[in-house]
């Protein structure tokens, strides 16, 4: 699948996704703030990236009203250990992305990261922490990432007006082509992730990307969904 289709086929299905999870589109939720340092329409494109890894593997629950922190109106709780194992014998790619952070993060199993993970956002976590490694560094393919992303914002004059029209086009591409080329595993991902991640570079930018990535914001200590 080419680079623009394959984004394009993403971010249509987080659109979809964030219907039902937020009851809004995808806009609405870029929209939600203005400038480099705000991250909460971030926040909520990240937890959706959370859920599509987390799916498979988690029962889902309407609820009535939204949560307070993302506005949430689902929640996704983790299926038990023999639920889980039974999942992961399919060889999904959300499966294989797993057992590639598990081993990187030093995980006895997958399972056990699903489980230190918990919340849809700590599945972003475990992966933007990884991504980060990749995309933040002096290497030559950290540095494409970066370059990519500066000439894709460029004209933005740091006022973030993306949208799915505009990150669905060139410049959208060029920085999932850079992300992919930088990061391998990225190559077994369903299309949502990938367009994800370049939604949440291309609104906040690189630096901010590696400055929130390395918080600890991601795994919150209530019980609500996230």
């Amino acid at each position: 699948m080419e680079i623009e289709t394959k984004l394009r086929a993403g971010l249509a299905e987080l659109d979809e996704l964030s219907r039902y999870e937020y009851h809004e589109n995808l806009d609405k939720v870029l929209s939600l703030d203005h400038g480099d340092q705000d991250v909460e329409s971030a926040l909520r494109v990240a937890r959706l990236i959370g859920v599509v890894i987390k799916q498979p593997f988690a029962e889902r629950v309407e609820r009535n009203e939204p949560s307070f922190r993302t506005g949430a109106y689902r929640e996704w709780l983790l299926i038990d250990e023999g639920s889980f194992k039974k999942q992961e014998g399919k060889m999904i790619w959300q499966a294989r992305l797993l057992e590639e952070l598990a081993q990187e993060m030093n995980f006895s199993s997958t399972y056990q990261l699903a489980s230190y993970a918990h919340y849809e956002s700590g599945f972003f976590e475990c992966l933007a922490k990884s991504v980060r490694k990749h995309v933040c560094s002096d290497l030559p393919s950290g540095r494409k990432v970066k370059d990519a992303v500066a000439r894709a914002r460029s004209p933005l004059k740091h006022e973030a007006t993306a949208s799915r029209d505009v990150i669905a086009g060139t410049a959208g591409a060029s920085i999932a082509a850079a992300l992919m080329s930088a990061v391998p595993f990225l190559g077994i991902v369903g299309a949502p992730v990938i367009a994800g991640i370049v939604l949440i570079l291309y609104k906040i930018g690189i630096d901010a990307f590696c400055e929130w990535v390395s918080t600890d914001n991601f795994r919150p200590n209530d019980s609500g969904p996230n």
